[in-house]
Parts: C-alpha cells; structure tokens; sequence
C-alpha cells in the first residue's frame, strides 16, 4: 500500500497498523508485514509545527523494521548492524528535549486530557526501551568484550522500562494499563534477572539492590492487581518472576537447577550455583 495516496486519516491508521505489525512481529520472532510507509516533506523534526510525539513514534516505528531485518539476517553481520540501529536509537532520543524523558512522580489518570498526553508518552518511552532491551538482548550474554557494551546498553533500558511500568501501575485507576505493558515489564524483569546471578565481587552495588527491589514491587503490583487469576498474562508473568526469585532467595544461596521456558521470550536455564 502507497502510504502517500491515502487521505490524512487514512494514512494515520495506516501507520498506527504498521506500528503494531512491527511490535508483534518483533516479539514473535515473524518478518514485518510491509515496508515503511513514506514521509511527507514535512514531517521532520525540524519543522516547528510537527508533532514531535508522533515523529517520534514512526522513526521508532523504522528502527524497529531494521531491528527484525537484523534478526532475519546471517549472524556474521549482527554486530555491525547492531552498532548502527543503536547510533540510530541514540540520535532520534536526541530529538526530543531532556523534559521529555523523566518520570515525574505519580501517574495521574483522571481521564483529562493531559493524563492522556502522559500515558501516551509513558507508552511511546516503554516502547523505546524495549526496543533498545531487544536491539541488545542477543548479545548482551556473549562473553566477548566487544559485546560487554551490549549487556551495559540492555540492562540499562530494561531499568528505565520497569521504572515506566510502576509509574503506570501507581495510578488509582490501573485499567488504563495493558498487555504490552506487562510484557515490557516481564521483559525487563526476565533481562535483569541473569545479572542478579552472578557472584557478588566486593560491595553489592546500588545497581543491584535497585535491581533487586524493583523486581519485588512489579511481583507485588501484578499479584494486587490480578488476585483473582483471571488476567492471563499478567498471571502468567508473575509466576515466571516468582520462579526466578526462587533461584535467587533473601539470604543469597543460589537453589539448584532451573529450566524456564517463557512464550515468546525464550528458555533460561540455571545450574545449582552452591
């Protein structure tokens, strides 16, 4: 389809179905539905009448094309592909200004317009993340040093993921919440947690205390809001994360052998580390 026949509401649907055929082709592993649909010679972040948000939301929208074109290719180029998609990642979060990007306290939904603007942008910067966590994730375990910036980048924006998620679990009216939320909670969750096994060399750094408690409070808030069991996925991912804790319990003693397979994520495996 020649994105740049249709009409403008048109072409906004357009792009909102490609945005949602990249999401689930990324997290099931599937090529992309179509290529990118056009840019009109206007929509650049230079034009003072653009919406940045918007902008901001297609250009991730592209990334995320050559993220699965990545994925799809010979490994033996994977590395060099990565490098430019991050340059890529890094240049258009410039594009937005430094307010853009903090959580600023509690998440408010009282179904104003601004609680709206809020929780699209909350979306649109979990969306970001996760896109950075899966740009990473196949070569953040890698032990190669050139690939050690890959671990860095990847547990770095599933912290800024996770952080995003209680911010929009805090609101008193947590329907606003969705599926694509809880998984980019899961994923952060599932990302970090290989990092909390590993031996601790010295003084436990703050990173991993912070790491530590954050899991502990998305378990809590999935277990608050779902008790009853009824929402699947989010029951499902707090069993996975109270099965990774299991691993791992307060007193610091590694338990025996775990093999785990998540839909759509993958099987992580553990050794009795004792």
């Amino acid at each position: 389809m020649n994105a740049g026949n249709l009409r403008p509401g048109e072409r906004l649907t357009w792009i909102q179905i490609t945005q949602a055929d990249r999401y689930l082709a990324l997290l099931l592993g599937l090529p992309a539905g179509s290529e990118n649909p056009s840019y009109m010679s206007a929509e650049t972040f230079g034009n003072p009448n653009i919406n940045k948000d918007l902008l901001f939301s297609r250009k991730l929208c592209d990334l995320s094309k050559r993220i699965i074109d990545r994925n799809e290719a010979a490994h033996n180029h994977a590395n060099a592909s990565t490098q430019g998609i991050d340059e890529g990642l890094d240049s258009l979060a410039k594009e937005m200004p430094s307010s853009w990007w903090p959580i600023l306290g509690m998440f408010s939904n009282d179904r104003s317009l601004e609680a709206a603007l809020t929780f699209d942008k909350l979306m649109t910067q979990i969306w970001f993340f996760q896109l950075e966590t899966l740009l990473h994730l196949p070569l953040m375990l890698k032990a190669e040093r050139s690939y050690k910036y890959s671990k860095f980048s990847c547990l770095k924006a599933s912290r800024e993921m996770m952080w995003r998620y209680l911010a929009l679990r805090s609101a008193e009216n947590k329907s606003s919440c969705c599926k694509v939320v809880d998984m980019g909670a899961l994923m952060a969750t599932v990302t970090l947690f290989p990092d909390l096994l590993e031996p601790v060399v010295g003084q436990e750094s703050p990173e991993r205390k912070s790491d530590q408690n954050s899991i502990q409070t998305v378990l809590q808030s999935m277990d608050e809001l779902f008790q009853g069991g009824e929402d699947v996925v989010t029951t499902q991912s707090a069993s996975v994360i109270k099965s990774l804790l299991a691993v791992d319990d307060a007193s610091g003693h590694k338990h025996g052998n775990l093999k785990l397979t998540i839909p759509h994520f993958g099987t992580i495996s553990t050794s009795d580390l004792t």
